[in-house]
């Protein structure tokens, strides 16, 4: 499938601080600069000492995804909300791209410990260690959880929204003058 289009199908926030919903991509300008960043991301290599992670994270994360599918989706998600995730399966020396949807992060108070928990379908939830989690953060307050950019975006995309919604209304209900004699 299409990694962008696939991500947007898992499009959902409860944090007050997050922004993202689908409806930010009808957005024209919004699309393209994301479409454009992640495509830009996606298509360089991410280094590692490691030949295996070179291979794994720019050439065949999983058996769904090539390299640059991956890092895009991944890319998308994180412009999109501020954060992405994959999990590392040691076992099988995979990535799995988890959408923001099915994670949450919490810090533990009294000892700063992270703890991811991956609930795929809403019900059952797993756990994952943070050595075993790929986390990337657009901006970031606190070094933990990211910001998504278009944050900043939000009074002027629903001043942009209002403005679209007049338009739309005149063009729809067409020019009905008045005649005062």
């Amino acid at each position: 499938g299409e990694p962008f289009l696939d991500a947007l199908v898992s499009l959902s926030s409860n944090d007050p601080n997050g922004f993202v919903s689908g409806s930010a991509l009808r957005n024209s300008d919004i699309y393209a600069a994301i479409s454009i960043i992640a495509g830009d991301l996606a298509s360089n290599p991410i280094k590692s000492s490691s030949d295996l992670y070179n291979k794994m994270v720019n050439d065949s994360p999983n058996d769904l995804m090539d390299g640059r599918s991956f890092k895009y989706a991944l890319a998308v998600e994180m412009l999109l909300n501020g954060n992405s995730f994959a999990e590392i399966d040691r076992s099988s020396h995979s990535l799995n791209f988890i959408p923001n949807n099915k994670l949450t992060l919490q810090q533990e108070d009294t000892t700063g410990e992270l703890t991811y928990t991956y609930s795929p379908d809403g019900r059952i939830k797993r756990v994952i260690s943070p050595k075993n989690i790929l986390h990337f953060k657009c901006f970031t307050r606190d070094g933990l959880v990211g910001l998504s950019p278009l944050i900043a975006l939000r009074d002027e995309l629903k001043i942009q929204g209002a403005g679209n919604r007049l338009m739309a209304s005149f063009f729809n209900n067409g020019i009905h003058g008045t005649t005062v004699v």
